[in-house]
Order: C-alpha cells, then sequence, then structure tokens
C-alpha cells in the first residue's frame, strides 16, 4: 500500500484517499453503509407485527370467555297481567328457564297463583339471543287452569310487594337470577 492510500473498511483492500465507495467490494465508506445492513431488519421486524397482531386477535376470538348477560326490567303490572322486557346484552345466547312469583313481604290468604306466558307459544322455557335484541313476555296469574288476579294491597294501607325472580341458563350449566319488583294493586 503505497502512502497516498488508505483502506476499505469493509475488506481491507487498498482505495483511493477519500473515496466514498470500495472498488473491489462495492461498499459505502462512511455512516451510509449502515443503512443497508439495518434494512433488512428493520423490514422483517415490520413483516413480523402484522403477524402478531393478527394472532393476538385470533387467540382473543378463540379463548376469550363469551357469556350472556340477561337484563330484566318491567314493563307492566297490574292486578290482571305482568309484562316483563328481557333483553340479552352478552355475545352468547341463553335460555330464561323459568320465572317465579313470590310474595315474601305480605302473607297472602289462600293459594298462591302461579303465573304463565300469554303469548302463542307457552313454553315456561325460551331462548333470548343477543342478535334478537329486547322482547317483551307477558304473564297471567292462574290458579290450577284458571286465570285469577295477582294479590291486591291490603286494606289497611300496609306495603305489599310481589317479587318475580327470572332465572336465566347459560350454554355452559351456570345460572343466573335477576328479581323485580312489583307493587300490588290497590284494587
Amino acid at each position: 500500500m503505497s502512502s497516498g492510500q488508505s483502506k476499505c473498511c469493509v475488506c481491507l483492500k487498498s482505495i483511493e484517499p477519500g473515496a466514498k465507495k470500495c472498488t473491489e467490494c462495492g461498499s459505502y465508506q462512511d455512516w451510509t453503509r449502515y443503512i443497508f445492513r439495518y434494512t433488512s431488519l428493520a423490514t422483517a421486524l415490520l413483516g413480523v407485527i402484522p403477524v402478531i397482531t393478527i394472532a393476538a386477535s385470533l387467540y382473543q376470538i378463540a379463548f376469550a370467555e363469551k357469556s350472556a348477560d340477561i337484563r330484566v326490567a318491567l314493563v307492566r303490572c297490574d292486578a290482571q297481567q305482568l309484562d316483563i322486557g328481557i333483553t340479552n346484552v352478552g355475545e352468547v345466547p341463553a335460555i330464561i328457564s323459568q320465572v317465579s312469583f313470590a310474595s315474601p313481604d305480605t302473607p297472602v290468604t289462600g293459594t298462591l297463583p302461579v303465573i304463565r306466558r300469554m303469548d302463542a307459544d307457552q313454553a315456561a322455557s325460551f331462548l333470548v339471543d343477543p342478535k334478537d335484541g329486547a322482547r317483551v313476555v307477558s304473564y297471567r296469574p292462574y290458579i290450577g287452569n284458571t286465570p285469577t288476579r295477582f294479590p291486591v294491597a291490603p286494606s289497611d294501607g300496609g306495603q305489599c310487594n310481589y317479587h318475580i325472580t327470572v332465572e336465566s341458563l347459560q350454554f355452559d350449566l351456570t345460572t343466573k337470577h335477576q328479581e323485580v319488583t312489583c307493587a300490588c294493586s290497590s284494587s
């Protein structure tokens, strides 16, 4: 190597002093040589990010715990009829397995009525799907096969409430209970 020559920082061959590129290996002699070295690494990292994102999304779809979330609201409550609004704001369907009636606040004389659905499909159980939206289900009190009235408030002005419990069954066989309260009608 002559005194006017310098060495390539990659292949160590003699090059002209101040040369920007080696004539033997073609590598740049300044900081730009690092750009080419790390470009493929940066490209590989950017290519892996979408794969990781998709994998995380698929994992969440496949293994996230999904459940039904039944909400119940009293729409109508009188001596003749009881209307309950039922909706499912969860991710999966559930079955309303039972709707029961109780009057723990006031002793009721005689036989306590049972409630039955009034619509055409009078099955005790029915499916509540999140895609179907809210529905109103009507019930009437019965003693045996005879329609009757719900209990009335005592004439002495005492408090009278009856409680309606809605039992929902999820497909993992867990049950949830929700209760709504209705004041007894005055007549």
